[in-house]
């Protein structure tokens, strides 16, 4: 597997293309995701923060996979007051 830089020069066709050539066929992608799958429900935490740190952070630690209590009102606040109330209706 290997990463590839797309540079957004282009029109927008020409990028849109670039990226569905990127995008491999389905049944390569499904049995992927279910080696990973399979691996984080039997390594948990640990593993999915390997996958994290894989994909998502560049090699990065990932942060860390709970919120503070300030992080999660900062982004209760942030949210239109329609989707709280349908949160909250949710949850009752």
């Amino acid at each position: 597997m290997h990463a590839e830089t797309i540079i957004a020069t282009d029109a927008a066709p020409a990028v849109a293309d670039q990226l569905r050539r990127l995008v491999p066929d389905g049944g390569s992608v499904a049995s992927a995701v279910a080696a990973i799958v399979a691996d984080v429900r039997a390594g948990g935490d640990a593993a999915l923060r390997r996958y994290t740190q894989l994909h998502d952070t560049r090699g990065a630690p990932p942060p860390p996979l709970r919120v503070t209590p300030e992080e999660l009102a900062a982004a209760r606040d942030g949210l239109d007051p329609a989707v709280v109330a349908g949160i909250e209706l949710a949850l009752a």
